[in-house]
């Protein structure tokens, strides 16, 4: 199974309840692939900062390419959102007016986000050799 952006959307809400990071598939993964699999021991506060710092580190790469104007300008509204949204719990009115977008630009932007970041999060994990299974918390090999 991929991520989807429900999946992506659940492990952003959660990335500082270390509680909910231990039930995470995508969580579990990452911390599979530096070789300390769920059953052999407690998912620790080490493994909670691996964690938030590859994921905040794929969310910066969400405004890393930069072809037009237009397409930067958009793809960095996308990272904020993310951030301030959906990591940082801000309120999506409040997010939309910093931006100076309707609350409906805001959902659209929020979905390719959401979007670009599973694409992310795929390929780095498809990197990654053996391929993980987000849904029994497979390897992840690629080194951070």
């Amino acid at each position: 199974m991929e991520p989807s952006p429900g999946v992506v959307k659940r492990l952003l809400r959660n990335l500082y309840h270390p509680v909910a990071l231990r039930r995470d598939p995508i969580a579990n993964a990452i911390r599979a692939g530096r070789g300390h699999a769920p059953a052999t021991r407690i998912f620790d506060e080490s493994d909670v900062q691996l964690v938030q710092r590859l994921i905040l580190t794929w969310v910066t790469l969400l405004d890393a390419e930069q072809r037009t104007r237009r397409g930067e300008s958009h793809r960095k509204r996308q990272r904020v959102i993310i951030e301030q949204y959906d990591v940082a719990g801000q309120p999506r009115a409040s997010v939309a007016s910093d931006l100076g977008i309707s609350l409906r630009q805001f959902y659209r932007e929020r979905r390719v986000a959401l979007e670009r970041l599973v694409d992310i999060i795929n390929d780095e994990f498809s990197r990654a050799q053996p391929a993980p299974s987000f849904e029994d918390g497979a390897s992840f090999g690629r080194a951070v």
